[in-house]
Parts: structure tokens; C-alpha cells; sequence
């Protein structure tokens, strides 16, 4: 078995930006082989995996890829609306994303020097993500933010469906004890951000006058 470590998408790293491997085309996927770790805010380090523990599986793999690549994503999301937006319920939501998927890409990037993993992982594609930041980096105002609650509820109905997937059928302790912890956070997520969508922004009269 070999015992380097899976390629997390990190803080930053995520599906929001290209990356392309051997089998790849540029702009459509990223593979994420078995080689290093990506911490948030340190560049890559690797990490050797534990032999005395058991390998990830190639589902387990793809778990950790798509999870690790998603909280990428939802961090440059997050870190777009607090640059962009000054409406306090959105700041809230993304201080909230950042700090939450923050801590959840830490625990990844943990697990995976305890395994060791001989597959590559599931391609994770980043042209949709990308275009979507593009695009909400062109809006401003209630419309930033509508746009921004928008697709915070999208990706976390895809997240918790990920999660709750792992949480009640995976095979690895580690991963899915990862995922039930984690899941009340996602929750807690989809929730504000539902209720950012279905009300009128409480700033929203307040930046208006402000105009």
C-alpha cells in the first residue's frame, strides 16, 4: 500500500480554482492524486500517512475529495461576500462558512495523515464554481447578496446530502464520525442562508438610504 497522502483542496484551493492533473483538460476538473496536503493559509505540505492504519478506500477517497473541495468553495465564496456585501445577516453567514469549513478542511487534512490510499481520487469539477464567482464578483448590493444566499443554500443541500450519505453508511470511524459532527454545522448554514432568501435583507433599506 502506499503511504502518500491524499490531495485536499484547502481553504482557498478548493473548486474555485483551476488545476489540472495527467488526464485532465484545463478549466473542467480537478484530480486530486496522492501526494500532498494543502493547508489553509501555508502553501502545500506533505504529509505522511500512518501505516498502522487502515488505506482509505477509492469511495472513502472521493468522500475526502469532494468534501475538502466543496469547503474550498464555500470559503472563496465566504470571503467574496464579506468583501463585497455590508449587510450584517450575509457577513454573519459567511463569518460563520469560513470559520465552520475553516475547521472542517483542519480535521480533513488530519484524518488524512492517519491513512494511506493507493487510488486516485474522483475528478472535482471546478468550471461551474468558477463561473459562479465571476459572476456574483459582478453584482453589487441586494443583488450580491440575493445571489450569494442563493447559492449558499444550492451547495449546502449538495453538502449535507454528501455528509449525511457518509454519516449513515460510511465504513472508515474516522470519516464518518467527521461527517456526523459536522453535519449540525451545515444545517445551521443552510437554515440562515434559507432565511436570507425567503425576507428582505434587514440592511437592505438601511444601504439604500445610504446610496
Amino acid at each position: 500500500a502506499g503511504t502518500a497522502c491524499l490531495s485536499l483542496a484547502m481553504a482557498g484551493c478548493g473548486r474555485d480554482q483551476p488545476a489540472t492533473t495527467s488526464g485532465s483538460t484545463p478549466g473542467s476538473a480537478v484530480t486530486a492524486p496522492a501526494s500532498a496536503v494543502t493547508a489553509p493559509a501555508t502553501g502545500t505540505t506533505s504529509l505522511q500517512a500512518d501505516s498502522s492504519t487502515p488505506a482509505l478506500t477509492r469511495g472513502q477517497q472521493d468522500f475526502v475529495a469532494k468534501a475538502a473541495g466543496d469547503n474550498g468553495f464555500q470559503i472563496a465564496m465566504a470571503r467574496l461576500a464579506l468583501q463585497k456585501s455590508q449587510t450584517s445577516a450575509v457577513r454573519e453567514l459567511a463569518q460563520r462558512i469560513t470559520t465552520d469549513h475553516t475547521r472542517m478542511n483542519n480535521e480533513l487534512a488530519r484524518i488524512a495523515t492517519r491513512h494511506s490510499t493507493t487510488h486516485e481520487s474522483t475528478p472535482v469539477p471546478v468550471k461551474r464554481s468558477e463561473q459562479l464567482q465571476n459572476d456574483l464578483g459582478r453584482l453589487d448590493g441586494d443583488a450580491f447578496d440575493r445571489a450569494f444566499a442563493g447559492a449558499m443554500v444550492n451547495d449546502h443541500h449538495d453538502a449535507i446530502e454528501l455528509f449525511s450519505k457518509e454519516a449513515d453508511q460510511g465504513e472508515n470511524d474516522d470519516l464518518r464520525a467527521f461527517a456526523r459532527k459536522e453535519l449540525p454545522a451545515l444545517q445551521t448554514h443552510l437554515a440562515m442562508a434559507q432565511a436570507l432568501n425567503k425576507q428582505p435583507l434587514p440592511d437592505a433599506g438601511k444601504q439604500d438610504k445610504n446610496r
